[in-house]
């Protein structure tokens, strides 16, 4: 799984950074899920490559996409790469985490 870039929407680029690192440390406690480091994910970005061919490229199956909204909210989805559904959802990082440990049937 890699956690792409939470997009800062109204100049939230602080916050939205900050939610894809507690993502990253949260979704990483799962057992049994693979979290691919934020380095490796903003090599690929820096190359402008798109997380979906990003994660073909390493083997994933998920990716975590999402936004930051004016008012503070995270707006995160854990989307299938092949597919392009979207498994989970979830405001904020505990929602997400709480579904894709549903949807993952994971620990």
């Amino acid at each position: 799984m890699a956690v792409g870039p939470v997009e800062a929407l109204g100049g939230r680029t602080e916050e939205a950074e900050t939610v894809r690192e507690a993502l990253v440390t949260e979704l990483a406690k799962l057992e049994g899920v693979h979290v691919v480091s934020p380095t490796t994910v903003k090599r690929y970005e820096r190359a402008r490559v798109p997380v979906s061919w990003m994660a073909r490229l390493l083997g994933l199956a998920v990716v975590v996409e999402g936004s930051m909204a004016v008012d503070g909210t995270a707006r995160l989805r854990l989307v299938d790469v092949h597919t392009g559904r979207v498994i989970a959802a979830g405001e904020g990082v505990g929602e997400l985490v709480a579904a894709a440990r549903k949807s993952l049937k994971v620990q």
